[in-house]
């Protein structure tokens, strides 16, 4: 397997982050497993001092924008995230799913990598933000952004708060 070399950049930085599940099974239409992704993604942001800017969390996936104060954090940052996740559903889909997420006695939820892309200016923060939001509309699981669950779609629509509470402060309006 080939490692990807991540840029050594120390200072702070908005990311937009993607990770997916193995196979893209998916495991996050069972609304207690994704309740614990999106508290796990929580925990992490007050962890690591970050701040959440916009999510969704798809049947297989997930979409991110995050602030780090020192984006080299970025890979412990999701590592974090993928452990602590996996061990929290791992209970609770082991017997639906083991065929698919144990391998050689190893309960494995998410991919091995992820991908990232760090967000300079204004055009890219709105094409970003608008591909996060629109996510369930383009996989036909809705019909407007803001009717799905497990996305800051609505949020920065102005109609409610989402799960997860957001930081619209930072961004390149």
């Amino acid at each position: 397997m080939t490692i990807r070399k991540r840029l050594q950049i120390e200072e702070p930085g908005l990311t937009f982050v993607t990770t997916t599940v193995v196979d893209w099974t998916p495991i996050f239409n069972v609304h207690p497993v994704a309740k614990q992704i999106l508290l796990t993604l929580e925990g992490n942001i007050r962890q690591y001092k970050a701040c959440l800017v916009a999510y969704v969390l798809m049947p297989s996936h997930i979409h991110m924008m995050i602030y780090l104060p020192e984006i080299s954090f970025l890979s412990k940052f999701i590592q974090a995230f993928k452990s602590i996740s996996s061990r929290r559903v791992k209970g609770i889909c082991i017997k639906t799913y083991s065929h698919r997420f144990v391998k050689n006695g190893r309960f494995g939820l998410w991919k091995p990598r992820f991908d990232d892309f760090i967000i300079n200016d204004k055009r890219q923060f709105h094409t970003k933000l608008d591909y996060i939001h629109n996510n369930p509309v383009r996989a036909g699981l809705v019909l407007q952004a803001t009717d799905w669950p497990y996305s800051s779609a609505s949020d920065w629509a102005g109609n409610k708060p989402g799960f997860l509470p957001i930081d619209k402060s930072i961004c390149y309006l």
